[in-house]
């Protein structure tokens, strides 16, 4: 039990802290995005646009799982400081080598590309400069990792900050001050280089990179782990890529415009939802195998938590979503507030089914091959739904699709989980969750004004308090929730989450 306590701690200290840094980061690469689409304008823009498509495009198989690898290996072995080094001077070196291969490889495939394929011969250079960006890119992913298998998520926060902080600042004054996409690439370029430079140094200054050398047999090792989700990665990308041609093609301007504004705004919130995806990796890591009992416990309260994070959120955004949209990107996107709200009842199923959790803890336990089969699934039949559903519905079957895509992926997960651990899902305890959720913040819903935002804020003190109530979140869980809170040195917002939850 008492280890029980100190993973859910560890839990919520890890999410704070990269929800801080994801948060902070965002606002600052926001700003810097706004201020480059003015300085380049359309023209230069799509220059830029072009050239970045470069790395994406030899890029698009990732870096072959190496990230999740070393997440997984350095936190299962974060007990064994020397193997878990292995790990990650292997896992850096990987990515170094492979950063370089693609760089060649997308200097090389430049002019063909920007000749036979986009029929811009004259945007070659740029190709070829952007495809360097690859080459301090990749490295960026293993220190990354490393750090969130450590569970050094004060790191993890900074670095992401850093990038955004030196990406915002170089690529304004290089494109003010010298040639404008060159500078702009440029700048990303030397964002990421900067930050590659921190982690090493901060990986070294905590002995993690001391006494020991890459290894091939790991590197070979981490890659018998991730190959089965290259398949899957590789298939989600091109769905994504069929989707946006599909949507391009069939929709009309204006309908694809406000698709584009609302899926902004929504992004802008998944800054809060994103950062447990990544703090629930070390921990589904270094669960033991041979506990179910434990296992099945820590799964049930990870999906209770995730609800409990994502659900008012989601329906105070979709109650308010007139108000929201007309405040930041103006009245004339008038479908805006409705894909808005389809956008949330996405994320909304998303915290109930727990398929991201199901995932999380299928693939860290080392079961690729399941993990990789469901979104195999899931990639083949979003892309039938989406065909049939857009042509029949226009920008609402676009939504619609997602509502249901990820059942097949589900329902294999599922099956592998009940055989493995008997899993069963926490039906009564979602049906609670999502009941009391709707009843308390259903008021919003008649409200058509930035009042609602006030009034939101009450309702979701006067909701947390009922969670506490009702026994949906026991004392045991409060008191790890404000523990957490206060370890990421945030004692003022723990005493008022201690307060609301009392």
């Amino acid at each position: 039990m008492a280890e029980l306590k100190k993973m859910g701690k560890g839990l919520v200290s890890n999410y704070i802290n990269l929800f801080k840094g994801r948060l902070i980061s965002h606002l600052i690469g926001a700003i810097g995005s706004l201020l480059i689409i003015r300085i380049l304008e359309p023209q230069y823009y799509g220059d830029l646009s072009l050239a970045m498509s470069i790395p994406l495009m030899v890029g698009a198989f990732g870096n072959l799982g190496m990230n999740t690898a070393v997440t997984k290996f350095t936190a299962q072995y974060s007990n064994d400081p020397a193997k878990a080094k292995q790990f990650i001077s292997s896992g850096i070196l990987f990515d170094i080598l492979y950063g370089v291969t693609l760089s060649i490889l997308g200097y090389i495939l430049s002019p063909y590309i920007f000749t036979f394929i986009y029929n811009k011969p004259f945007l070659i250079g740029y190709g070829q400069f952007a495809s360097l960006y690859s080459m301090v890119y990749w490295p960026f992913s293993s220190i990354f990792s490393a750090m969130l298998g450590f569970e050094m998520t004060k790191y993890n926060g900074k670095l992401w900050i850093m990038h955004y902080f030196f990406q915002t600042l170089f690529t304004v004054v290089l494109a003010l001050y010298w040639l404008k996409v060159d500078g702009v690439i440029l700048g990303y370029m030397l964002a990421y280089l900067l930050v590659v430079i921190y982690g090493i140094y901060t990986l070294y200054k905590e002995g993690l990179l001391k006494g020991i050398s890459p290894s091939l047999r790991v590197i070979r090792q981490m890659l018998s782990f991730s190959a089965p989700l290259v398949l899957s990665s590789s298939l989600s990308t091109l769905a994504g890529i069929y989707a946006s041609s599909i949507v391009n093609r069939i929709l009309s301007v204006v309908s694809i415009s406000n698709i584009t504004a609302a899926g902004k705004i929504g992004f802008f919130f998944d800054t809060i939802f994103n950062p447990l995806s990544f703090a629930i990796q070390p921990l589904m890591s270094k669960l033991d195998k041979n506990n179910p009992e434990n296992i099945l416990k820590i799964l049930t309260k990870i999906i209770k938590f995730n609800m409990i994070v994502k659900a008012p959120l989601t329906v105070v955004i979709a109650a308010l979503s007139y108000p929201i949209t007309e405040l930041v990107i103006g009245a004339q996107y008038t479908s805006s507030p409705l894909f808005l709200k389809l956008i949330m009842i996405g994320y909304l199923i998303g915290s109930i089914n727990g398929i991201s959790i199901a995932n999380s803890l299928v693939t860290f336990q080392g079961y690729t091959k399941p993990s990789s089969r469901s979104g195999i699934v899931n990639a083949v039949f979003n892309v039938i739904l989406l065909t049939f559903l857009i042509v029949k519905f226009g920008p609402i079957g676009y939504y619609l699709a997602g509502f249901f895509s990820w059942i097949p992926g589900y329902i294999i997960l599922y099956k592998f989980l009940r055989k493995i651990y008997n899993f069963k899902y926490p039906i009564k305890m979602t049906f609670r969750v999502l009941a009391l959720t709707l009843v308390v913040l259903s008021p919003l819903f008649l409200i058509s004004s930035l009042f609602g935002v006030a009034l939101s804020i009450f309702l979701l003190i006067i909701l947390f308090k009922l969670y506490k109530k009702t026994g949906i979140l026991d004392k045991d869980e409060v008191d790890l929730l404000v523990n957490g809170i206060e370890e990421t040195g945030l004692r003022p917002i723990a005493k008022i989450v201690s307060f609301i939850l009392s």
